[in-house]
């Protein structure tokens, strides 16, 4: 936010709070308006690269699971022109804040991944997949083992798999296995940040609703153009903040005794900033995983595809598919999603 947009917005919200008569709203909007319009540029902040995309970010995955956690992307932008959360008015996030570097499993994690389910240690997934197994009576094995053809290899130990080359039917059952744990771990990641949304963070237009006062001359609409065009990282941020504060309680800052009710107010639109921004950028790092995790789910049905050529994966039956996860000790909900009928 420039020193333009800061004088301009103060100079309007103060002389519209300490005026004795209705300023003419035309006048604040056109002030607002245009130093709205200047943040929406998003000039506002030095551009930083932060990884986190895929499956490169493969050890900050479970690091990235906080509601406004550091390290990633650090563009800095207006408010008004960036957020993607799930609500219009709420999705015009302000700064954009530092990434969580979230992302697939990949290389070396995943080959300890990989072994991890076969080891002392395998957890509640592992007897998931026991019980899948299980699910599979005895007289259908047959027909699953007919179903199934080239992808019986898949009884081949963990150790063949991983020491398999490539391009042996082994091998390609072992990169299906990774792909499908790549998956697996984007799917957790996604789960953990849906449980960080906050729906009860109220809207720009919610809070100025709420907060408004009869006595003051500005309108809701320029109030919430002013706030969503508020920079937390800008140097003349909490001027901008106080000023927004004298203009919704239509007090006159110059009076010392209405200091303690403007601090206050001004307070709670610092508040109302930062919980809107850090479900902002919740919201753009689920957007950006599950695009992650789609093309995560290509990846694991093309693997699928090559270990099981040259039959057509769609001819799999469910029981086949989870008989396959068992014996490589994948539970049932990270089966793909094939056109079986």
């Amino acid at each position: 936010m420039t020193n333009q947009l800061s004088k301009s917005l103060i100079s309007a919200l103060i002389v519209a709070a300490m005026s004795s008569t209705p300023v003419v709203t035309s006048v604040v909007a056109l002030a607002v308006s245009a130093d709205t319009a200047h943040a929406k540029n998003g000039n506002g902040g030095g551009n930083g690269n932060g990884g986190g995309n895929g499956g490169n970010g493969a050890s900050n995955g479970n690091e990235g699971a906080s509601s406004s956690a550091s390290g990633g992307r650090g563009n800095s932008k207006s408010r008004a022109d960036k957020g993607k959360s799930k609500s219009a008015d709420r999705g015009k996030g302000r700064s954009r804040g530092t990434g969580l570097g979230l992302a697939g499993l990949s290389g070396s994690s995943l080959s300890d991944a990989i072994s991890s389910v076969f080891s002392g240690n395998k957890g509640k997934r592992s007897k998931e997949a026991k019980q899948a197994r299980s699910t599979v009576s005895k007289n259908q094995h047959g027909k699953v083992a007919s179903n199934l053809k080239g992808l019986n290899a898949a009884h081949a130990s963990q150790t063949a798999r991983l020491n398999a080359s490539p391009n042996s039917r082994v091998g390609k059952i072992a990169g299906y296995q990774e792909a499908t744990i790549g998956v697996i771990g984007l799917t957790d990641q996604i789960a953990a940040l849906n449980e960080q949304v906050d729906d009860t963070v109220a809207t720009t237009a919610e809070f100025v609703a709420e907060n408004i006062s009869e006595d003051s001359s500005v309108s809701p609409e320029d109030i919430a153009e002013a706030i969503d065009a508020l920079d937390p990282a800008a140097d003349d941020y909490q001027s901008d903040v106080d000023a927004i504060a004298a203009a919704l309680s239509g007090l006159d800052p110059n009076d010392p005794e209405n200091q303690q009710s403007l601090t206050e107010i001004a307070e709670s639109i610092d508040d109302t900033v930062t919980a809107q921004d850090a479900q902002a950028e919740l919201a753009e790092n689920i957007a950006e995983l599950e695009g992650d995790l789609d093309d995560s789910k290509a990846n694991q049905i093309s693997a699928l595809s090559e270990a099981y050529a040259p039959q057509d994966v769609d001819d799999l039956t469910e029981d086949a598919l989870s008989e396959l996860h068992g014996l490589l000790g994948l539970d049932e909900a990270s089966i793909p999603e094939l056109s079986t009928e």
